[in-house]
């Protein structure tokens, strides 16, 4: 039932690839790190290359440590949602972001379907099947529902690891491919 996707970025390229195991290019990551006049830092395209159509945005505002995920394409700005994606503490590492599901599981505004919230906490203990958990490394996270169940792992190997242990739909695999990579972003800009 559990899903694995590597994820890469060439050393030289700003980009990220995100690749079902196995597989060919599933996504293109545009990243963006210098943007400007509201250009996206982060943006998930439903493709392998950058003329694919975009499902999530990710704005991470400078000297902010909250930011915004946007789902759906900021082309078409009246069927944006947004949701913010705080870090509660300044010196934690934990983040979370709370997003309305419709009953067919994709993403909709608040008030339009049912609310659930996530947390991605760094872990030391618990990593991607069948790929080598490095307790030193300060990019493994867990992502946590609201009844304390592991949904999602990131495990950094030379590579980026992400295994989603749910099938809820592509929307929620595109959030939770989103979060992880604007927090590994966010580390790698620091």
């Amino acid at each position: 039932m559990s899903r694995v996707f590597q994820i890469t970025k060439p050393v030289f390229k700003y980009d990220y690839s995100i690749i079902p195991e196995g597989e060919e290019i599933l996504y293109k990551v545009k990243n963006s790190p210098f943007p400007r006049g509201g250009t996206p830092d982060l943006a998930l395209l439903d493709g392998p290359d950058k003329t694919a159509p975009v499902l999530v945005v990710c704005h991470m505002p400078k000297f902010s440590r909250h930011f915004k995920i946007g789902f759906g394409d900021p082309a078409d700005p009246e069927t944006m949602v947004w949701e913010d994606f705080i870090k509660p503490k300044i010196g934690g590492c934990e983040r979370r972001i709370s997003v309305s599901f419709a009953s067919d599981g994709t993403i909709c505004q608040t008030g339009q379907g049912q609310r659930e919230e996530f947390i991605w906490k760094r872990t030391h203990h618990v990593g991607v099947d069948g790929k080598k958990l490095h307790h030193s490394r300060l990019r493994n996270r867990k992502l946590i529902d609201e009844r304390g169940e592991v949904v999602a792992i990131f495990t950094f190997d030379k590579t980026g690891w992400l295994q989603i242990n749910v099938d809820r739909g592509r929307d929620f695999d595109a959030m939770v491919m989103m979060t992880v990579l604007s927090i590994i972003e966010w580390m790698r800009r620091q």
